[in-house]
């Protein structure tokens, strides 16, 4: 930069990938990997079965199914993320 040269940036954000892995890709790829099937079942159940809710001035909405993203904070969530990032 000093010299007036070109300087080339490339910037990843990861903080909202993990909200957009679907489900059915990851488990997809999983496969594919030929993890063990008591493995992937596994991560099936820890995948399914969520669902969610917004709360705005005192409003609940009815729940809806979680069709994508790793749970926020858990030991599995980089794992899922990073296998699907391999293929």
């Amino acid at each position: 930069m000093n010299n007036h040269s070109q300087a080339d940036a490339a910037v990843l954000d990861f903080a909202n990938a993990f909200d957009k892995v679907p489900h059915r890709c990851l488990l997809v790829k999983l496969k594919l990997y030929n993890l063990n099937q008591e493995v992937i079942g596994w991560i099936k159940s820890f995948l399914s079965s969520r669902t969610q809710r917004v709360v705005v001035d005192g409003y609940i909405s009815p729940k809806a199914p979680v069709l994508s993203g790793v749970p926020h904070g858990t030991v599995l969530g980089p794992y899922c993320f990073s296998y699907l990032l391999t293929i």
